[in-house]
């Protein structure tokens, strides 16, 4: 039995390196953490939705990917020929895969079960590099031809539109988002899934499960993106927050051999995935934007096997002997010899009565591809002066056609790196109104039509016609579930190293015959980093630093 050959959406030619081919002293070195199996013509390799699904290399024969993408059967996407090998980035992580596999002929593979696959990308750096690199391209082709079985229907002035599709993108989930302000032919989809307009937004997953208005724990659960299933087990390090300090501390504890959840409650990216381009990060002259800096963190992390939660809020930590035990939202523990805390912080908000009509839908606190969409050759407004907002400047003025920088001091150098300042004086569309604050909003139906923009030095107001409104104000920690367990300072920030003092240890009843290391809290063990820590400096490359060299430290003092 053959199946018939059909037009392929992702081919070698176009993705050499999504599908790379192993040698056969490759294979051979493959057969090291494998079996050599056989399949018949149609016999499933993996589903879609399956769990730890095994990677197959191919031998001999031929194997067909295949998606629900639209509401008709499983459509062949892709086809994996000998010397090539099956899976995307899901399969490191154990996560729920986005396709499945079929032998279109008879075909003999070395199949690589998931725990296997986790020890190969330890050990054999060849091996892994080739697929490692092969699975990050094949995420990235799936997204970005819009191949998924993910369909989201609803308005992009939606709030909980917006709520799905950024934890969609933080998570690297592909999908299809059917917007239903763009004209588009959407009422006979939603007349087929038997939901009314009014009850968007709306995912329909492999054309026929059917989830309104979706929890982002729901849509995780059904995805298979959070993996957390057993409680009982006792990890060497808890990571709490996957910005880029939880996932740098992630990354090097668990390539130090230790055992390490990392637990978020949206997805990986933290307040740097709002960056649509870091410039002065290390390593990336042309820079690169936050989110896709955090998703290219994940993958390393769960290369070295880390288990990526999410999304799950942590309610309390406690101390149990020598170990501490963080409650989950969801009622169940997680146990742990040490605890980064690498919570981040949240940008304030303005101080006007009507603003949580307009937030997600025209207010933003992220300036990324997405919006950029939604704001296409209009005229937007940034309030705030540091980096942050000069990068959301310096995006959006590529593709707005106008944008206005409200700032309240007389100058952008307080806060703001002069590259920055330097590339926002030369674009002719960026007007910066110092001295100035946003007073008033004015729309209706939770979409903005027009902002009051005051001079604080003649008291004049100015209404501007502006649809879209985005703010990075600064930000308060996240640490009000912490109140009363480690000591806090006036901000709420965590305090740690040389900034507590003997007061804070005393209250703690700190008892070893040591201080407190640079990063550790009153609790023995139990770090904070990023910029949820007092005194920090609220940059990338030190939130980085900070992740790394905690776990140094937390290594130490685990064996003591």
């Amino acid at each position: 039995m053959q199946l018939t050959r059909m037009r392929l959406k992702l081919t070698p030619e176009e993705l050499p390196e999504a599908y790379a081919k192993l040698s056969e002293s490759d294979m051979e070195r493959l057969c090291r953490f494998g079996k050599k199996r056989s399949y018949q013509a149609g016999e499933a390799l993996f589903s879609e939705g399956q769990k730890q699904a095994s990677m197959h290399a191919l031998i001999s024969g031929r194997i067909g990917i295949y998606q629900h993408i639209g509401r008709g059967d499983a459509e062949q996407i892709a086809e994996i020929t000998p010397g090539m090998f099956t899976g995307d980035v899901s399969m490191m992580s154990g996560r729920a895969t986005v396709a499945e596999g079929r032998c279109l002929e008879p075909s003999e593979v070395i199949e690589v079960p998931f725990g296997q696959l986790k020890r190969l990308l330890v050990e054999d750096s060849y091996l892994s590099d080739i697929i490692v690199s092969a699975y990050i391209k094949r995420r990235a082709a799936l997204s970005s031809k819009g191949l998924s079985s993910i369909q989201l229907l609803g308005s992009r002035y939606a709030k909980d539109t917006a709520r799905i599709r950024e934890f969609l993108t933080r998570n690297a989930l592909p999908y299809n988002f059917i917007d239903l302000e763009s004209g588009a032919d959407y009422r006979s989809l939603l007349q087929a899934i038997e939901v009314p307009e009014a009850e968007t937004p709306v995912m329909v997953y492999k054309g026929s499960e059917i989830l309104k208005n979706p929890s982002n724990e729901t849509i995780a659960n059904k995805l298979g993106v959070s993996c957390l299933e057993e409680e009982e087990l006792l990890y060497d390090v808890a990571v709490v927050g996957s910005g880029p300090a939880g996932l740098a501390a992630s990354v090097n504890a668990a390539s130090d051999g230790l055992s390490v959840i990392n637990i978020d409650a949206a997805g990986p990216g933290g307040q740097a995935g709002s960056s649509s381009k870091i410039e002065n990060y290390l390593g990336f002259p042309m820079g690169i934007s936050g989110q896709e800096l955090a998703n290219r963190a994940m993958v390393q992390a769960q290369k070295f096997g880390v288990l990526m939660v999410a999304p799950q809020m942590v309610n309390r930590l406690e101390k149990a002997g020598d170990t501490y035990h963080l409650a989950l939202a969801n009622r169940k523990t997680v146990q742990a010899r040490s605890v980064v805390l690498a919570l981040g912080a949240k940008y304030h908000r303005l101080a006007i009565d009507n603003i949580g009509d307009f937030e997600g839908s025209s207010i933003h606190f992220n300036a990324t591809g997405m919006e950029a969409q939604l704001c296409r050759d209009e005229d937007v407004a940034i309030v705030g002066a540091g980096n942050s907002a000069g990068q959301a400047a310096v995006f959006l003025s590529e593709s707005c056609r106008h944008v206005y920088l409200v700032v309240r001091k007389d100058n952008l150098v307080y806060k703001m790196s002069n590259y920055l300042i330097r590339r926002i004086e030369d674009r002719e569309n960026i007007t910066v109104l110092t001295q100035s604050e946003v007073t008033a909003l004015s729309g209706r139906d939770g979409m903005l039509d027009s902002i009051d923009i005051s001079d604080n030095r003649s008291g004049q107001t100015t209404t501007r016609g502006i649809h879209h409104l985005f703010l990075f104000l600064g930000a308060k920690p996240l640490t009000d579930w912490l109140e009363g367990t480690l000591s806090l300072d006036t901000k709420g920030f965590i305090k740690t190293g040389l900034d507590l003092e003997p007061i804070d240890l005393v209250r703690a009843q700190w008892n070893l015959n040591r201080m407190p290391s640079v990063f550790e809290t009153t609790w023995p063990r139990v770090y904070a980093v990023g910029d949820v820590r007092s005194g920090s400096s609220k940059r990338v490359a030190a939130a980085v630093g900070e992740g790394s060299m905690t776990i140094g430290l937390a290594f130490r003092a685990l064996n003591e």
